[in-house]
């Protein structure tokens, strides 16, 4: 844990709050790298342990401009994964394969990419924006249960949470790119998720 706080500290763009200031800065930024690239309109990765809220976010945020890619769903549709774990009821994806995938698919920009995973998946040269969502335990347990996870996938979940380790898993996937923005913000309830969205939206220069 004192690793991933000296790491926070070293990232001036990883932030909770987001002053207008801030926000203008950071969408001058988000832009900037997209241009630099050759896209017209920036990828954004939302990431989060599951139950954090990916999806709902991502569905408030798009719009004619932006497409929401679900990567469960593209591995689940695409054939991405090499086996299935019966104990947490969940595939095994290909890392190569969704890679490979995801990189044809947000070429050209203008997506928001929603997956729990960050590590070795996306080549950070594709990414613009990294949005990591943290949630209260207790209510994610609620969530995961609603989704009538077992027991085990429960806890390991939970588990990931407190540990913060998507939050670590993005510092370390773009630490070669410091001046892409980790933006990390609660979702805890629907008044957080309309919040996160109205954020995003500003950022994203999306009427």
């Amino acid at each position: 844990m004192a690793r991933l706080i000296s790491k926070l500290k070293q990232n001036p763009f990883i932030v909770n709050q987001v002053s207008q200031t801030e926000k203008d800065d950071i969408s001058c930024k988000v832009f900037c790298e997209a241009n630099s690239n050759g896209r017209s309109l920036p990828n954004i990765l939302i990431t989060g342990t599951p139950g954090t809220g990916k999806t709902t976010l991502c569905e408030l945020v798009s719009s004619g401009d932006y497409n929401h890619i679900n990567v469960s769903e593209e591995i689940k549709r695409n054939k991405w994964y090499s086996s299935y774990d019966e104990e947490m009821d969940s595939l095994i994806f290909s890392d190569y394969k969704v890679r490979k995938g995801l990189s044809k698919m947000i070429s050209s920009g203008g997506n928001l990419i929603d997956f729990h995973s960050v590590a070795n998946i996306i080549p950070s040269s594709l990414i613009d924006l990294v949005v990591v969502l943290s949630t209260n335990n207790t209510v994610l347990y609620d969530r995961l249960a609603n989704r009538k996870y077992s027991p085990q996938k429960i806890r390991e979940n939970i588990e990931c949470e407190i540990m913060q380790v998507l939050l670590e898993e993005a510092h370390e996937a773009f630490k070669e790119t410091p001046h892409i923005p980790i933006l990390n913000l609660t979702s805890d309830c629907e008044a957080d998720q309309n919040s996160n969205a109205e954020r995003l939206r500003r950022v994203l220069k999306i009427d």
